[in-house]
């Protein structure tokens, strides 16, 4: 019985022991955990937040903490520091391959080790610069395409050499007319002719680079036009009136290689806004010997003041030129009338005041 006893109390020791031993490992282990974005941009910093607690009893504990990137064929080392509880760091991101990632934590102290991982998505960003050499085309004319491409790394932009490029001309209802990848040069530069029907729909177009999800367009028009046989200019003598006033102004018609559009039949048309715009005025005479020909006009009496305006109310002034061989050109004009030569304001430094300010 005495020797049953002993066996019992002899059990009952180690078992307490072995709960002490338990208690004693977990007072020294680490408990660790890290909080960061989940997308991360190549050659911009993020912040990182790093917590080391005793797993026990839940404070915080002092350890050397390393940060490691691992993807799929390659492990980097981003930095290394010592914590007391918590800590938040600033990280640069390295010049990586965009794709998905891991972002490990491993802190170690005189005595413990533990590790916590976080997925994160790293991306590479890049600016494009996209210019073309006119702004309208007409149906079967080349666009000549150029990009600039600069890619974010450490220390700034640069440019993106050897980046591929997708190149795409979109039309009007959004069917993509034309595509093609290039690749970038030393300077980050791509260029490339991209081709109109003769038979293609008019309207605006987008030409879009694309760059590893980056995108940049820009709209060019396509239509048929004709370019203008001559130049028309209206100019008056002061730049607002009042009610009332004599408006008075002059024609100045040319051609573009400097000759004067002399004899030209010119019709003139003044409309004022009412609730809609209506012609109060009509004139027509013939341009001198150096394409000029003078106006004068009464300001109406009565005008609606309009809001963007500052309440004044504007004046559409419209003129044709039609040249001796039967060419028009059509120019306009917008002419200010004021009922008060002086416009007074209040401008308050904030939107709210409180009592007693």
């Amino acid at each position: 019985m005495r020797r049953r006893v002993a066996v019992f109390l002899s059990a009952v020791a180690v078992l307490g022991l072995a709960l002490n031993a338990g208690r004693l490992l977990l007072l020294f282990r680490l408990g660790v955990s890290a909080r960061t974005y989940g997308e991360w941009v190549v050659g911009f910093r993020v912040p990182v937040s790093v917590y080391v607690v005793n797993a026990l009893t839940g404070g915080g504990r002092s350890a050397s903490v390393r940060l490691l990137l691992i993807g799929e064929n390659s492990t980097l080392e981003l930095c290394g520091f010592k914590v007391d509880g918590s800590r938040t760091v600033s990280v640069r991101v390295p010049d990586v391959e965009s794709g998905r990632y891991r972002l490990r934590v491993e802190a170690r102290s005189l005595l413990a080790w533990d590790a916590v991982e976080v997925p994160v998505k790293v991306r590479r960003s890049y600016r494009i610069l996209i210019t073309v050499d006119k702004p309208w085309y007409k149906p079967g004319q080349i666009i000549m395409f150029r990009a600039l491409v600069w890619r974010a790394s450490e220390g700034g932009y640069r440019p993106a050499c050897n980046a591929s490029v997708r190149v795409s001309l979109v039309g009007p209802r959004g069917t993509k007319l034309f595509g093609k990848v290039l690749v970038a040069d030393e300077f980050g530069v791509v260029s490339c002719e991209i081709p109109t029907s003769p038979e293609v729909e008019e309207g605006r177009y987008r030409v879009v680079a694309e760059v590893d999800g980056c995108k940049q367009e820009v709209v060019v028009n396509v239509r048929r036009y004709v370019l203008p046989k001559f130049k028309v200019e209206v100019s008056l003598d002061r730049s607002w009136y009042l009610l009332g006033d004599v408006i008075k102004g002059v024609v100045n018609a040319s051609y573009f290689f400097g000759k004067p559009v002399s004899n030209a039949s010119v019709y003139l048309r003044a409309s004022a806004y009412l609730g809609e715009w209506r012609c109060f005025w009509q004139y027509s005479g013939k341009t001198d010997e150096r394409g000029l020909m003078e106006f004068e006009l009464d300001a109406p009496k009565y005008l609606v003041g309009l809001e963007p305006y500052l309440k004044k109310a504007p004046l559409q002034l419209n003129v044709t030129v039609v040249d001796q061989a039967g060419h028009a050109e059509e120019a306009s004009l917008p002419v200010l009338v004021s009922d008060t030569p002086f416009i007074v304001g209040v401008v308050t430094l904030k939107d709210r005041f409180l009592p007693g300010e």
